[in-house]
C-alpha cells in the first residue's frame, strides 16, 4: 500500500508488466506453432523416420535449427555447432561423424575433396553419418577427406565464388564436387543474389534510428502475444508469402547461369589441378506420394510456385542438348531415383537416397582412383 501511496505511477507500471508477462505467456498455449509441435511434432517424426527413430531425429531437427551465419564474400554459411547428430566446424563444413567433441575445418591438398551444395548437400533431416558426403567417405574407404561445404539456400554462383576463395589460401584438393539445380531455379534473381542480399543491402542503407526501431520491430514480433493476435486476425489468403513464377524466358537464363557456373568452376579447376564434377540433383517433388517421402501429406510444404519453377526448368534442361555438351565433367542425376522412399520432405533426401547418391559421384571417380 504504502508504494501505491508513494509511487503510483511505478506501481502501475510494475503491475501492468507482471500482467502482459503473464498474457505473453499463456498466449504461447493457444499458438498453432506451439500446437503443432505439442501435438504433432513427434507423430510426424515418428512417420517419417520410424517409432525406434523418433528421439534421435527429434534432436536432429533440434541441432540443425541454427541461424545462418554472415560469411564474407558468400554472404553467409551454416553455424558452427556441436551437436549429437549435427556438427559444423568454424569454417561452416559439416563434418561426417555422429558423437564427436571438434569438428575439424579443411586443410587442403589431395587427400580432400570439397562438396559443395545447398541444404541437400549439407544434408537437412539427417545424421552427420547419413549425408552424401559422408557416404561418399566410406565409399573412398577414408582414402579421401570429403569436406562438406553444402549450406541451406546456396546456390551455384555462390558456391563458385566459395571454390574460388578456398584456392587463395588452402592447397587445392584432389577434387570438387558441386551439387546443384533446385536453389538455383528457385532463385529467381538475375544478375545473382543470395537469399539474404535484401537483408543486408537494407541493414547497409539503414540509419542508427532505423536499426533501433528494427531491433524494437523484431522483439515485438516474437512475443507470443503478439504472434496470437496475428494468427487470430490474418487472412490467410493475402498473408501467404507469395513467390514469383518464372516464365520460360527466365528459366532459360537461369540454366545459362548454372551452366556458366558449372563451366568456370571447370576452367578453375583445370587451372589448378583440381578434377571438378557438376552433378545435376534429383529434383524436389512436385506431387505427393507415399513411395517418394515419407511425410504425411496433410503436413508436406508444397510451395506450388517455387515447384513449378524448377519443373519447368527441369523439363527444359531434359530438351537442352547444348547444356552437356559444353561441360567436361558432368554427372546428370536429375530423373535419378531408388526403390524405397527419397524425401523426409518435399526437398530433402532420406538417408537411403544420399546413399545412392553417393554411390554414383563415387562410381564417376573410381575410373581416377585405383
Amino acid at each position: 500500500m504504502n508504494l501505491i501511496k508513494r509511487h503510483p505511477v511505478i506501481f502501475w507500471i510494475l503491475i501492468f508488466l507482471l500482467v502482459f508477462i503473464i498474457i505473453n505467456k499463456i498466449s504461447k498455449f493457444f499458438l498453432d506453432q506451439t500446437k503443432f509441435e505439442k501435438n504433432y511434432r513427434q507423430h510426424l517424426v515418428e512417420k517419417v523416420y520410424g517409432r525406434e527413430n523418433k528421439e534421435d531425429y527429434l534432436r536432429v531437427l533440434e541441432e540443425q535449427s541454427y541461424p545462418l551465419k554472415y560469411k564474407p564474400f558468400i554472404e553467409f554459411t551454416e553455424q558452427e555447432r556441436i551437436g549429437k547428430f549435427v556438427t559444423v566446424s568454424e569454417v561452416g563444413n559439416r563434418c561426417n561423424k555422429n558423437n564427436i567433441s571438434e569438428c575439424s575445418g579443411p586443410l587442403g591438398g589431395i587427400n580432400e575433396i570439397w562438396l559443395f551444395g545447398g541444404s541437400t548437400s549439407f544434408g537437412y533431416g539427417v545424421k552427420n553419418n547419413e549425408t552424401i558426403p559422408a557416404y561418399l567417405e566410406k565409399f573412398f574407404e577414408d582414402k579421401k577427406r570429403i569436406i562438406n561445404f553444402g549450406s541451406g539456400y546456396l546456390y551455384s554462383t555462390q558456391e563458385r565464388i566459395y571454390f574460388q576463395n578456398l584456392l587463395s589460401y588452402l592447397e587445392p584438393p584432389y577434387a570438387a564436387v558441386f551439387i546443384d539445380g533446385s536453389n538455383d531455379f528457385a532463385n529467381l534473381s538475375l544478375p545473382s543474389e543470395s537469399a539474404i542480399s535484401n537483408s543486408i543491402r537494407d541493414n547497409l542503407n539503414k540509419k542508427s534510428n532505423d536499426l533501433f526501431f528494427e531491433w524494437l520491430k523484431t522483439r515485438i514480433t516474437r512475443l507470443n502475444f503478439y504472434r496470437l493476435i496475428k494468427q487470430v486476425f490474418s487472412d490467410e489468403e493475402k498473408n501467404k508469402e507469395t513467390f514469383k513464377v518464372a516464365n520460360e524466358k527466365k528459366i532459360v537464363q537461369l540454366i545459362k547461369r548454372l551452366n556458366e557456373n558449372h563451366k568456370i568452376n571447370e576452367a578453375v579447376g583445370s587451372l589448378y589441378g583440381v578434377k571438378v564434377l557438376n552433378v545435376l540433383q534429383p529434383h524436389p517433388i512436385y506431387e505427393y506420394d507415399p513411395a517418394i517421402t515419407k511425410m504425411p501429406e496433410q503436413f508436406l510444404n508444397l510451395n506450388e510456385e517455387t515447384l513449378n519453377n524448377n519443373k519447368l526448368a527441369y523439363e527444359i534442361l531434359s530438351r537442352e542438348e547444348n547444356f552437356k555438351k559444353n561441360l567436361q565433367s558432368y554427372l546428370d542425376l536429375k530423373n535419378f531415383k531408388i526403390d524405397e522412399a527419397m524425401y523426409v520432405d518435399t526437398w530433402h533426401y532420406t538417408p537411403a537416397f544420399n546413399k545412392a547418391i553417393a554411390k554414383e559421384i563415387f562410381t564417376y571417380f573410381s575410373k581416377f582412383v585405383n
